[in-house]
């Protein structure tokens, strides 16, 4: 039977970098605050971790899975 869910979106609001922990760090505090409303989905702005990072390929912040953002990605999804 179909049901509503609620989604949350984040940004980082042109915000990023100077490396990829400090977009992990921001993105684990906008889904704290995303979770406040306790929405079914929380929407994390795509490729956020290499967001305002300097680097001449994606190939340089690619990381495996699990890895770091899957890894803090996970343990806020068990959280809330």
């Amino acid at each position: 039977m179909p049901r509503k869910i609620w989604v949350s979106t984040t940004a980082l609001r042109g915000r990023g970098g100077p490396i990829v922990q400090d977009n992990i760090k921001r993105a684990k505090e906008l889904i704290h605050q995303a979770a406040l409303e306790k929405p079914d989905i929380i929407c994390l702005p795509e490729a956020f971790p290499g967001y305002g990072v300097s680097r001449s390929t994606a190939m340089e912040v690619a990381e495996t899975v699990p890895g770091p953002t899957t890894e803090m990605a996970m343990s806020q999804a068990k959280k809330y």
